[in-house]
């Protein structure tokens, strides 16, 4: 019997596991339309959802295509739409089973696919996103466990997409043969040298240098503007390499990024405050790359299908709001209506009207009519209060001077508490515990996913610097390294609250660990093995900091002055300044 290789053990290892399954990373209850419906049905759900397609399915729900609005426009205008969706040629697509995995669609024959289950009906859709994504979990997973060799000359090598892989020198130490095509330069001469003598505008290099993920950002290569992602690799603590990956076609997160350049062209003109639109939250918005990230959105994928209610654990400022906000988003049409109520921010005397309504206002839960309902810290409802939503809950009916008001309401809730505790103390109402028992999502705390940081770092800077209408900063790496060490009491919440005042109070585009809260420089972690206790010490740090910063950023420009200023984010002046007080002779 041949001799299994490396490779073949791992990838059942990951079977077993049922890891990297199709059905864990598709688009779960993605919109469908059946082939017996008019045309007309097809084009006002395109345009009610602002969808690109559709998926076309039969009558035992088995997929046969997708079509387009492009595709339903004749038909609109020849038959008013009343032909049936069937009597048009529909696009087809590949169909993968959900059990399927992910590695094994390489190389990719289709921008898309449709999934089924087992016996054939359809269960969602996987794009090149949803797949790539997959690929850097796959690698990142065996990156960090010094499992290089097999996984990387197997997904490498089929992979379509441009993907090279640098140590944490930015060395090159794999580059896959459809990035090798593109540049013209052979696999074996990449490998080894330093990413920048390779590839062109690259950015891997500061990937390494900072442990910031980059999704979705253009760069110029050979005169043709690509899409590429940069994923740092991180071990223990520390930055051990990056991924590189070229989009080579088109595909819709181009006009997303196509919006953030535009914001950044007026960064620096005056004009009025960037407006952002108050939309809620989806699930591309739980932001991370743990494990423990990735199963909460499979889990709240699932939920979404369903009209159960959901109850939500985790502490506050974990993204409990943002998690809820999602999962109505995916289960909903745009105009089903989202109300939150925080339940601590109300008299328990008024929180009975307020859901409830009285005699003359309609309450919360019938605003909610047709769409969600979100209680957050429903821990906090008064067991009067708990028995009544229980019973609407249950019978979908709401009585109200004298009247009876039939609702379709799906509750969720959340709370930081274990509310089977709260039962046992008989402070919480049995009924309604039951009723939310059958779906719980987990919320973790941001300390038990702290891999998850570098990406949430980079994504909140991007909103906020766009927000307050500011060029965006970045953090030096031992900013990150102190981010990911510090236990982050307030989650998320505090993370967001430190980037917008490190945004606010700090004038370099560097961000140094010393700008950081002095709380966050605990004795524990140690600065350069020694432990700063006086103002001086910190201050000491920080000039140091700010010299290698710039001694780094001219030698990055080459010596250009106004080059490094303008990085650094300050006037020239400023830089002379600086030059002077710290002796620096150029």
């Amino acid at each position: 019997m041949v001799n299994e290789s490396f490779f073949d053990k791992m990838i059942k290892f990951e079977n077993e596991k049922n890891w990297m399954r199709v059905e864990n990373w598709m688009i779960e209850n993605y919109f469908y339309i059946y082939e017996n419906q008019k045309v007309y049905e097809a084009a006002k759900l395109l345009k009610e959802m602002n969808l690109d397609y559709l998926v076309v399915i039969d009558d035992t729900q088995q997929p046969i295509g997708i079509v387009s609005f492009r595709q339903l426009a004749d038909d609109l205008i020849d038959n008013r739409g009343f032909s049936a969706i069937k009597e048009l040629n529909s696009h087809s697509l590949p169909i993968i089973e959900g059990k399927k995995m992910i590695h094994e669609l390489l190389p990719l024959t289709s921008e898309m696919y449709m999934v089924t289950a087992e016996h054939k009906k359809f269960i969602g859709v996987l794009t090149r996103k949803e797949i790539f994504d997959g690929l850097v979990a796959l690698m990142n997973h065996y990156l960090k466990n010094e499992k290089t060799t097999d996984i990387l000359n197997v997904v490498l090598s089929k992979a379509y997409e441009g993907v090279a892989v640098v140590d944490s020198n930015a060395t090159i130490i794999e580059f896959n043969e459809a990035y090798s095509k593109f540049i013209g330069i052979p696999r074996e001469k990449a490998i080894g040298k330093h990413v920048t003598e390779v590839i062109e505008n690259t950015n891997l290099h500061h990937t390494v240098e900072q442990g910031i993920p980059d999704r979705g950002v253009i760069q110029n290569i050979q005169g043709q503007d690509m899409v590429v992602h940069r994923i740092p690799i991180w071990k223990n603590g520390k930055i051990v390499g990056a991924i590189g990956m070229l989009i080579f076609e088109g595909v819709t997160e181009v006009y997303k990024i196509y919006e953030h350049l535009q914001l950044q062209k007026v960064i620096n003109v005056e004009s009025a405050p960037i407006e952002f639109s108050k939309k809620l939250s989806s699930l591309e918005e739980v932001i991370g790359i743990s494990e423990k990230t990735s199963v909460l959105k499979r889990e709240a994928r699932k939920a979404a299908s369903s009209s159960t209610p959901i109850l939500l654990v985790g502490e506050e400022g974990a993204g409990r709001r943002i998690l809820s906000e999602g999962i109505h988003s995916l289960a909903n049409v745009k105009e089903a209506p989202f109300i939150k109520v925080e339940i601590k921010n109300y008299q328990p005397s008024k929180i009975e009207e307020l859901l409830f309504g009285n005699s003359i206002d309609e309450g919360k839960i019938m605003e909610a009519d047709k769409g969600t309902l979100f209680l957050s810290n429903i821990d906090l409802l008064s067991i009067e209060n708990q028995i009544n939503l229980a019973k609407i809950m249950r019978s979908g009916k709401l009585k109200k001077n004298k009247e009876t008001s039939k609702i379709d309401v799906r509750v969720m809730a959340s709370t930081s508490k274990s509310l089977e505790e709260l039962v046992k103390d008989k402070m919480f109402s049995q009924n309604l515990y039951d009723m939310f028992s059958e779906i719980q999502l987990f919320v973790p705390p941001l300390r038990e996913r702290r891999e998850d940081i570098p990406s949430l770092l980079s994504f909140y800077m991007k909103e906020i610097c766009y927000k307050n209408k500011v060029k965006e900063k970045s953090f030096s790496p031992k900013t990150v390294r102190y981010m990911m060490k510090y236990d982050w009491p307030g989650n998320i919440d505090e993370l967001v609250r430190n980037i917008e005042y490190l945004v606010e109070n700090v004038e370099r585009e560097v961000l140094l660990y010393t700008d950081l809260p002095t709380h966050m420089l605990d004795e524990k972690i140690g600065l350069d093995n020694m432990v700063l206790k006086s103002s001086e010490d910190i201050q000491a740090h920080q000039e140091r900091q700010e010299k290698e910063v710039i001694l780094s950023l001219l030698a990055r420009t080459g010596g250009n002055k106004s080059e490094a200023a303008e990085l650094m984010g300050i006037h020239r002046t400023t830089l002379y300044k600086k030059l002077k007080k710290f002796n620096i002779l150029t």
